[in-house]
């Protein structure tokens, strides 16, 4: 094989090149034919393996492609020619993303020019709108993992930088933020951060298992915040403002390790693994294309195994649902009411890692017993601990509703709301 345009990943343990097969000098009676059919021929991305010495072909087909790039843990970014519509030094070509031997295109119409010898110059078409909103969405990414990472080991008591961090993170559209609270007084550090919206959006955040919505804006404070061991986000509908989410330093640890083999405070140490830190967690692509399913409904757990029966929660400030199901207020003494769904009893397995929240009543978790009492783990026991005997209750004994997040067919939290509990 020749070998071109070699780059090694960002680890360092391989290296990453285009390769195409060699042709005999001594068969060539016409070299410039011999060029022509050489570049006609296929080039692929190998990635050779500089502690075992074994090489993988990362694509296949009759095409050209060249320029490998690491640019996150799992992804690589290469050049593909398309056609030779403008003659043999200026072509037009793709930029491709490969994700476990998945590929992506990310921007088309691209003008390769060769002309130069120590150089490759790459283009967008002006005129492609796709490469516009590609280029433009990733420009914006770029400046803000910048801007975040120079803001790196704030502490949770410097109120300015704790709101930049803030700033520079998305949240729902729907969600208007109008500050935040520093819990520094004592140990465990706390942050929340609070939202404005109208009755109808909050009741149907406080409805709801939102925890994904909050997990990657979660990940980035700890990440960025050397001393913040746990955060809560809160919306106001006007009346009340009303926690709607909880999580701690604990698991975020433990997401980022599963998917990272590091902690959240070892995330901004290093710049590279901060950005590919942030292509997972921080992207709005990855976070919607990695959105479970959310469901409420009775739960019983045995061994890993969860019985589940779904219900709706009907909340009295949502008139207009109220009224179609024939509800007056003194049907509802408590704001709401459960409606079983009828759909009919289902069963889940329990992934790996589960994030259980509730609120710890009896203190058996929780040290300070003035505050909310909100408690997040990934310990099966502590939540089985926590739910005693009511777990030995049968499925349709059941009377608390909990959230369950399910991804793949597994169960990746379960979330307590104390509101439902009384």
């Amino acid at each position: 094989l020749v070998a071109m345009t070699p780059s090694f990943t960002l680890d360092g343990d391989k290296l990453l090149y285009s390769a195409t097969k060699a042709i005999d000098p001594n068969v060539i009676t016409d070299f410039n034919q011999a060029y022509k059919d050489w570049e006609n021929q296929p080039h692929n991305i190998y990635e050779y393996d500089l502690k075992s010495s074994q090489v993988r072909k990362l694509t296949e087909g009759n095409e050209f492609d060249f320029m490998p790039i690491n640019i996150s843990k799992d992804e690589i970014l290469i050049c593909r020619l398309n056609d030779d519509r403008y003659g043999r030094l200026i072509r037009y070509g793709r930029l491709i993303k490969i994700v476990d031997g998945k590929e992506e295109i990310i921007a088309d119409d691209v003008i390769i020019d060769y002309f130069g010898e120590n150089n490759i110059d790459v283009f967008l078409s002006k005129d492609s709108k796709k490469n516009k909103g590609n280029i433009k969405e990733k420009s914006k990414d770029i400046s803000k993992i910048d801007d975040l990472y120079k803001l790196k080991g704030t502490y949770i008591g410097d109120n300015s930088k704790v709101g930049n961090i803030i700033n520079l993170l998305d949240f729902p559209e729907e969600l208007t933020p109008i500050g935040m609270e520093l819990f520094t007084k004592e140990e465990p550090y706390g942050l929340q951060v609070n939202f404005k919206a109208d009755v109808e959006t909050q009741m149907e955040y406080i409805a709801m298992s939102s925890n994904y919505v909050w997990r990657p804006q979660s990940l980035i404070l700890f990440s960025l915040i050397d001393n913040l061991d746990y955060i809560k986000y809160a919306i106001d509908g006007g009346d009340m403002n009303i926690v709607v989410s909880y999580i701690n330093r604990e698991v975020g640890d433990s997401l980022t390790m599963s998917t990272l083999g590091h902690k959240t405070s070892e995330v901004a140490k290093d710049k590279n693994r901060f950005k590919e830190f942030y292509n997972i967690y921080g992207s709005e692509y990855n976070t919607k294309a990695n959105q479970p399913e959310s469901l409420v409904g009775y739960i019983v757990i045995k061994d890993n195994t969860l019985h589940f029966n779904e219900v709706e929660i009907v909340e009295w400030e949502d008139k207009e649902r109220a009224k179609e199901l024939g509800f007056n207020e003194y049907d509802m003494p408590n704001g709401y009411t459960i409606i079983d769904k009828n759909k009919g009893r289902r069963t889940f397995e329990l992934a790996d890692e589960v994030i259980f929240t509730f609120t710890d009543v009896n203190l058996d978790f929780v040290k300070n017993a003035e505050g909310d009492r909100l408690y997040t783990t990934t310990k099966k026991d502590e939540f089985i601990n926590h739910l005693g005997k009511l777990n030995e209750f049968s499925l349709s004994e059941q009377k608390i509703p909990y959230f369950i997040e399910v991804k793949d067919g597994n169960v990746i939290s379960i979330t307590e709301k104390f509101k439902y509990t009384i």
